[in-house]
């Protein structure tokens, strides 16, 4: 097992291109050799941020997606993480809608095909 470091925490610090170069810098420095990205800037391609992570020695293990993404842009979702070099797509936060008894089997309905396709 392996420990790594959860970007969503250094989020204000991953929004540019640069910032996200510094602070993969310092994550490789701690001695991090995984991260989850998360929340990172939207003008940062998948291209840049594998380049930047594979320069640094940073293994992409997961991610937080939006759930609308992996609900409605699935496909392009994992052309991203074949970019990215990242096996495991994870849902950023459950929706609201969902956070109930009631709303359970609705989840497993809906993310049913965005999950088979994963």
């Amino acid at each position: 097992m392996e420990t790594g470091a959860q970007l969503f925490t250094i989020r204000d610090y991953t929004q540019t291109l640069s910032d996200f170069e510094c602070s993969m810098q310092k994550i490789a420095d701690m001695g991090y050799k995984n991260v989850q990205i998360s929340s990172a800037g939207s003008s940062l391609k998948p291209e840049q941020i594998r380049e930047i992570c594979d320069r640094n020695g940073l293994s992409i293990v997961l991610t937080h997606s939006n759930p609308d993404r992996i609900l409605h842009d699935t496909d392009k979702l994992i052309k991203e993480h074949d970019i990215l070099g990242c096996k495991y797509i994870g849902l950023g936060c459950m929706p609201e809608k969902y956070r109930t008894q009631e709303w359970l089997s609705h989840f497993i309905d809906d993310f049913k095909e965005p999950a088979r396709k994963m």
